[in-house]
């Protein structure tokens, strides 16, 4: 197929940019297996009797005031972090004990402050996003070298090891904060951020979530786990239970579990009818979950939707709460770069692994000769950063 040939010049026009990429974009704890950190935060939560229907419950009264008076401190973030931790640390008896609840405090606070984050960003365009990412990227370096800092003054050992739990606990329940009244000014003046258009379209478009909607079925077929897969030995029993009771509700509504940054209109086939260009984030809850995919779908003038394309995500795709561990998606890349244009998308997704990551990217290509849309992959050790290539036009 032409897009199997294209796979070396797509290479080579990006390899520039891949030399200089080699910085991992991603906090410093990304690399830990997503299995892993899943259960150390489902244990942290259980060590103090919490759950996540408690966190969901928060989450949705919290920057509402036509509900409750969320400027009250026990409806926040930050004073149910502080509070999870009294409970933990009223339950050390000895040192070690101690130890362990100084860091079990520090992965409840660094979770919260994620999902903070995550639900900061439904209501930022693209630029925003991408820029707010960053940010938070530089600040998690910077809190886990001054925890680090703080800790070396100290004796090494276990009181070392709780003074870098509590210093980062610290400093992250000072950000949470932060981030807590930026979420409260967004969810009071503004609606989350549905779709990225293409800057080219020049026509109205439908809601993107009544197109999903409209082809629940078709989605519903490809995300959801089958009765053998769910019965593989690989699977845990609490992740059978955790499929039945959190993700397969959530999957009886993908149109409204999909993260709006995952939701893009480009005109790629250049016909002046966009496309809907989206992949399925935001519907499992956790490192584990549904199966994930990458969707084209026709939405034409008259007629019913129809899905053009529908790639499986690698298995391995890192999955935190409610968001992929490192996303990345730019429209028309290639823009005013001759016939190169015919290049619509590139989506770029992690899995990181215990030995190392891999970046899967994804082309969007339209070939002019067929008229079909095409999708090419091609894998990396680092991220795809196109907007550092695109400067340098």
């Amino acid at each position: 197929m032409l897009a199997n040939k294209r796979t070396s010049a797509s290479y080579r026009l990006l390899a520039p940019l891949l030399i200089v990429s080699t910085v991992i974009t991603h906090p410093v704890t990304a690399a830990a297996e997503p299995e892993a950190e899943a259960t150390a935060i489902e244990r942290a939560f259980d060590s103090c009797g919490y759950t996540f229907k408690d966190l969901k419950k928060l989450n949705d009264h919290f920057g509402r005031t036509a509900d409750v008076d969320s400027s009250k401190d026990d409806l926040s973030f930050s004073a149910e972090a502080v509070r999870l931790g009294n409970v933990l640390m009223a339950q050390a008896q000895t040192q070690a004990d101690k130890t362990v609840a100084a860091n079990t405090c520090a992965v409840i606070s660094d979770f919260l402050l994620g999902y903070v984050a995550s639900e900061l960003m439904r209501y930022q365009g693209p630029e925003a996003r991408a820029e707010f990412k960053i940010i938070q990227e530089l600040w998690t370096g910077y809190r886990d070298r001054y925890a680090r800092l703080i800790a070396t003054q100290h004796t090494e050992g276990a009181t070392a090891s709780m003074i870098k739990s509590t210093t980062r606990q610290r400093v992250t329940l000072m950000r949470l904060a932060e981030l807590e009244v930026l979420l409260r000014d967004y969810r009071e003046q503004h609606t989350p951020y549905y779709a990225d258009l293409d800057p080219s379209l020049k026509m109205d478009v439908p809601d993107p979530r009544q197109v999903l909607a409209s082809l629940q079925d078709g989605l519903y077929e490809r995300l959801h786990l089958t009765p053998e897969e769910l019965s593989l030995t690989k699977v845990k029993k609490e992740y059978v239970e955790t499929y039945h009771e959190e993700i397969e509700p959530r999957l009886r509504d993908i149109a409204g579990n999909i993260n709006a940054s995952a939701i893009h209109w480009i005109d790629i086939d250049w016909d002046g009818v966009p496309e809907l260009v989206c992949w399925t984030e935001g519907v499992s809850l956790r490192a584990w979950g549904a199966h994930e995919y990458l969707f084209i779908i026709s939405v034409p003038k008259t007629g019913k939707p129809e899905i053009l394309h529908a790639k499986k995500l690698d298995e391995g795709l890192s999955r935190g709460y409610r968001s992929y561990r490192h996303v990345r998606f730019t429209s028309r890349p290639n823009k005013d770069a001759g016939t190169n244009d015919c290049l619509a998308g590139l989506l770029t997704y992690a899995a990181y692994g215990g030995s190392g990551s891999t970046f899967y990217n994804i082309e969007i290509w339209y070939n002019r000769y067929s008229d079909e849309i095409e999708l090419n992959e091609f894998t990396t050790s680092f991220p795809v950063m196109v907007d550092i290539l695109q400067s340098w036009r």
